[in-house]
């Protein structure tokens, strides 16, 4: 599949072209995103882990105090929202 921006389509005229909903389409982008964050996001794959380590053994909040981060991408980690499984 070509991507969005070199084939220079927004995303209600994929979605159109795949036959889906705009909103179904985006959630289907986000799921089966294959790359991780961009080079400029503050974490690396490796204080990923070393926040899914922690996630269980302490606050979310003292978690993302410490990281530098705010306390909703704990969340979103935690729950595989972003920074997915491989």
């Amino acid at each position: 599949m070509m991507f969005l921006n070199e084939a220079r389509l927004n995303r209600s005229i994929a979605a159109k072209m795949a036959g889906v909903s705009r909103v179904h389409f985006h959630r289907l982008m986000r799921r089966y995103r294959l790359s991780a964050p961009v080079s400029q996001a503050k974490l690396s794959a490796e204080k990923v882990r070393k926040i899914r380590s922690r996630i269980g053994r302490e606050p979310r909040r003292i978690v993302a105090q410490s990281m530098g981060v705010h306390p909703r991408t704990i969340d979103r980690i935690a729950n595989y929202e972003t920074w997915y499984r491989r």
